[in-house]
């Protein structure tokens, strides 16, 4: 018999996981798909699939899903449950949709479901067609194409326009389409082969008429040949990367859409900011080392086709867009070529061809590779650094143009530096060997040309073309050592010729300044290393207050402030060249590299944090402000990692915010930057630690149980995973992570604490204490160590020592009113009951102020107030509408103390809907439900429960819904002894078995006899 609950959580997320590098097949992850019993397991993928494909921008349908899977569709439950979800989805997204609709596709009764707000009825399609033989009319801006409504015309060409659009039934998404009279263009089945930063995707392509329509992201409206035509225009070069981000901004706002907002945002919103990260980039570079940087990223792009077979063949001004934040990306692949099946075709633009390219339009056979589309790169590089083409405009035209061509392309071209002195004599000589005539004498790929083009960024001698200046390759020299050009080096030089004249005494006094300089040096050095030491020791402590205590704002709030003032050390939060501070460049490589890391994940952490409670505001300015301010935070974690070396969770939470803010254009964009290849170690630690801090702890244990398998180094990832099992009530999976974590850092409190909890959880009382005490020696301040200590001390039954940890607490200051409760308890034991009475009143008259006290005034007050404990819970959720321990607990109250059952189940189905991997809620609800005689929906939650491998208070609970059922059905009375019997083996419900009302049903058989009998002859002694 298979465990159904068990089986599906394990199965969702998995597939769920596997999302991460595209859409998965259903199929293969189910073990018997044609089984009845793994339909329920079935529906489930089916539902994340469409979810996930609708976040992915695609129409996804459930009738996609119906030829494969008939058996599903043979269920009516399940069909109308999945029904419901593609009609939510579809609404959700602005879709028309209408019950009547559903009701008739799948014979099901939709006359629960709430009717969707009125639609505007579309607009008309416009299919354009010509009489045969006709010029084609190309459309205007305000008609519809297809499923596209123009907003503007951003180019044209030859053989097309391209349009700035909305895509009606896509939440009229923004996009880029490309109407074009060339049919059987491969360029659609091309960029399906490309998946690159720096290469514009294709989304769909689509017939229309007498049109072939492309259609892409839109991501800007500035192409070289508009920066080169507005340059020409105004007269005046630039000459900085400044200028040219400036004029980037200037253009952006000129040609921006005067439509008004992006759907969803408000009328009166302010724009959306755009990402800086490449523009600032620009900011700080001259301008040919700006447009150095350009051309290093199209090599890259055209590197990254040629690998795939691809070449682009049409490679000029017209076609590099510059995006709104400063990217350059490779446009129009309609002329593109396979380069494993080397044709006799000419394509391109005669001005920038290769001389093997117009060979071709000679009709000459000539082998055409990567090197035609360097060729083509040099050229524009070449128009960019001096604003005129590197070659003159043949006299005449027509058949013998390409003899023209050719014959003036025999001769180089002028030196770039001669045309613009800000040219250096290595930049030149980049371009110069991409226009060498013969291409053997060319770069031999993109991959070498990239590299020069870095090399001369980076200061480094060029591998692939001669350097032409001894200068210049000084110059890169002092640049990489700024230390010994200062001072080693020039100081050498100066003793060696003032020694030629006899200076000896000279000499010496500049050996005393090296020894002076270079102790200063150490000095800083040993400042840097220092502050970074202390720099982490205190991130340690930080970030759990965001991750693992993400659901409490009070911890929240403090976690937020702590974590910002400790990036503003390095002023992170103020430049984007903070790596380059002094105070980081002194710190060894191994050290500079773990603090990027560092910082990257705590940038992601805040990200998240702020994107989650913008989220929470209503649409307007200051939901959209919260989420570009984390949009922000992204864009500054993703500068700290390669950009070949992004992790999968910064772009998915990047994607996640744009969608988010209705941009979903960009969101899927960056979602189609995700690399093939499987997720790294660091890939899933992010993945699971954001899973984590939204408290879902079944996801979030597969990602970082894949982290720590793929790097057992990781002390975070432990920590993490062992949080994420506390919270499924898998304590002794959390104590072999702790132990990891102390293995690694065996110094950290916060591990010997959490390990001390799951210790306490599975009645492990003297490890426990051994435990808190450690940390409390690490961190003597720790008063939730002090407070769970006594708990423990409580439970071995030495209650002055748990009297003295409550004390201590209260003495240090800690203002939690729960602990007046605590203390009160122990001192009832004691036998004090004027101590304890005090402490009661202290606890009941000093108002609480945070989360945990109001729970444990409504706890203390719940048998003699009922009312006023609802109160105090009501309180708790309304500091943290998260709270796990208020919604738990106001059930309690509302189904034991103030018999209202309903209101219970809802305030547990509120705490499963947030945290959906919480065994006490769920084991709480199949109880609930038991008593209500709903023995199917009961025994759902109390098998999803046993699969998770609970604990030992679980497996009591699930054992009472079993016993209260065992009144439908007499065989569940066998299933709640065996539980019970396993609870009391584990040590739990000793002090329960006889009073629990929830038994009763077994109160009469022998078996339950047997059980009280042994519990009272083992039932722990309490001493003082």
């Amino acid at each position: 018999m298979v465990d159904c609950g068990a089986e599906l959580d394990r199965i969702v997320t998995a597939f769920e996981s596997a999302w991460a590098s595209g859409p998965p097949a259903l199929e293969s992850f189910l073990p018997h798909p044609g089984s009845e019993q793994f339909l329920p397991v079935l529906a489930e993928l089916v539902r994340v699939d469409l979810e996930f494909r609708r976040r992915r921008g695609e129409r996804a349908r459930l009738d996609r899903y119906r030829d494969a899977f008939p058996q599903l569709f043979a269920d009516r439950t399940l069909v109308l449950e999945l029904a419901f979800e593609e009609y939510r989805l579809r609404v959700g997204a602005g879709e028309p949709a209408h019950p009547r609709e559903y009701a008739a596709r799948y014979g099901v009764d939709t006359a629960g479901w709430p009717a969707p707000e009125s639609h505007p009825s579309a607009p008309p399609t416009h299919v354009l067609t010509e009489p045969a033989g006709a010029e084609p009319r190309f459309p205007a801006p305000g008609e519809v194409v297809g499923d596209f409504r123009l907003l503007s015309e951003l180019g044209r060409g030859s053989f097309g326009r391209v349009y700035l659009a909305e895509q009606i039934g896509l939440a009229e998404r923004r996009v880029a389409v490309k109407l074009s009279t060339r049919f059987g263009a491969a360029e659609p089945e091309t960029l399906a082969r490309l998946q690159h930063t720096h290469i514009v995707p294709v989304y769909s392509a689509h017939r229309v008429g007498t049109f072939q329509l492309v259609v892409m992201p839109f991501l800007g409206a500035l192409t070289v040949a508009d920066l080169l035509a507005d340059q020409r225009t105004r007269g005046e070069p630039i000459r900085t990367g400044q200028a040219l981000a400036d004029t980037l901004n200037s253009r952006r706002e000129k040609t921006a859409p005067p439509s008004g907002p992006l759907p969803g945002a408000s009328a009166d919103a302010p724009p959306l900011p755009v990402p800086a990260v490449a523009l600032e980039t620009l900011k700080r570079f001259t301008y040919p080392e700006a447009v150095l940087w350009i051309g290093a990223k199209l090599a890259d792009a055209l590197a990254h086709a040629h690998d795939r077979g691809v070449l682009h063949r049409d490679v000029k001004p017209a076609n590099v867009l510059l995006t709104d934040d400063g990217q350059p990306m490779l446009l129009d692949f309609n002329l593109a070529a396979d380069s494993a099946r080397p044709g006799t075709r000419a394509g391109g633009t005669p001005a920038y061809m290769a001389p093997e390219q117009l060979a071709l339009l000679q009709g000459r056979h000539f082998g055409v590779d990567g090197r035609a589309d360097v060729f083509a790169l040099g050229a524009v590089l070449y128009e960019m650094l001096t604003d005129r083409h590197p070659f003159p405009p043949p006299a005449g035209s027509g058949p013998d143009v390409a003899f023209e061509l050719l014959r003036l392309r025999a001769v180089a071209p002028p030196n770039p530096g001669e045309l613009n002195p800000a040219v250096s004599p290595s930049a030149a000589a980049i371009v110069l060997k991409c226009l060498a005539p013969d291409p053997v004498n060319r770069y031999p790929s993109a991959h070498a040309l990239r590299a020069d083009l870095e090399r001369q960024l980076a200061h480094q001698p060029l591998a692939h073309t001669r350097e032409p200046s001894i200068r210049e390759r000084l110059h890169k020299w002092r640049r990489r050592h700024p230390r010994l050009a200062s001072s080693g080096s020039v100081a050498a030089v100066s003793v060696v010729l003032l020694a030629l004249l006899g200076g000896a005494a000279v000499a010496r006094q500049e050996r005393v300044k090296q020894l002076e300089t270079a102790s200063a040096a150490a000095r800083a050095r040993q400042e840097a290393e220092a502050a970074y030491h202390d720099f982490k020791a205190e991130a340690r402590d930080a970030l759990p207050q965001l991750v693992v205590y993400g659901h409490d704002p009070g911890r929240l709030a403090k976690g937020e402030e702590r974590v910002r003032a400790l990036l503003n050390r390095f002023a992170v939060l103020e430049s984007a060249d903070w790596p380059n501070r002094p105070e980081v460049q002194r710190l060894a490589e191994a050290d500079r590299f773990a603090l990027r890391m560092q910082v990257a994940e705590m940038l992601m952490v805040l990200a998240r944090v702020g994107a989650d409670r913008a989220t929470g505001f209503p649409p307007g300015p200051e939901r959209d402000a919260g989420l570009n301010a984390a949009l922000d935070l992204i864009s500054r974690a993703e500068v700290a990692y390669d950009p070949e070396a992004v992790p999968r969770a910064v772009l998915f939470d990047r994607a996640e915010v744009l969608a988010r803010l209705g941009r979903t254009d960009e969101s899927l964009l960056r979602a189609d930057r995700l690399p093939n290849a499987a997720p790294s170690a660091r890939d899933a630690y992010l993945a699971g630690t954001a899973r984590l801090g939204r408290g879902e702890y079944r996801v979030a244990s597969r990602l970082l149980e894949d982290a720590t398998a793929r790097d057992p180094r990781q002390f975070w990832a432990w920590f993490n995973l062992g949080v994420a099992h506390l919270g499924l009530g898998r304590d002794a999976d959390a104590e072999g992570c702790f132990n990891a974590c102390l293995a690694l850092e065996p110094d950290y409190a916060m591990a010997h604490f959490n390990r001390a909890l799951a210790r306490f959880n599975r009645k492990q009382f003297p490890g426990a204490e051994a435990d808190f005490s450690a940390a409390l020696k690490l961190n003597p301040d720790l008063t939730d160590a002090l407070a769970n200590r006594a708990l423990t001390r409580l439970e071995l039954g030495r209650l002055a020592e748990a009297e003295a940890d409550l004390t201590k607490a209260l003495d240090l200051g800690a203002s939690e009113t729960r602990l007046y409760f605590l203390r009160a308890d122990v001192r009832d034991r004691r036998g004090d009951k004027p101590g304890a009475a005090a402490d009661r009143a202290a606890g009941l008259t000093k108002p609480p102020t945070d989360e945990p006290s109001f729970v444990a005034r409504g706890l203390a007050r719940a048998t003699s107030e009922p009312a006023a404990a609802l109160a105090d819970f009501d309180a708790a959720l309304k500091l943290n509408p998260r709270s796990f321990p208020a919604l738990q607990n106001r059930a309690f109250v509302l189904a034991d103390k103030l018999d209202r059952p309903a209101d219970a189940l809802a305030a547990l189905d509120r705490a499963l809907e947030l945290y959906p991997d919480a065994l006490p809620a769920r084991a709480g609800r199949a109880v609930l439900r038991a008593r209500k005689g709903d023995r199917a929906a009961a025994h759902k939650d109390a098998e999803h429960c046993l699969g998770q491998r609970p604990g030992a208070d679980i497996v009591y609970q699930v054992a009472g819904a079993y016993a209260l059922t065992s009144k439908v059905k007499a065989e569940d009375a066998k299933v709640a002894l065996r539980l019970l019997s396993d609870a009391l083996t584990k040590g739990y419900g000793f002090d329960l078995l006889a009073i629990d009302p929830d038994l009763k049903p077994l109160h009469e058989t022998k078996e339950f006899q047997k059980l009280l009998d042994a519990a009272k002859a083992v039932r722990p002694v309490v001493t003082n």
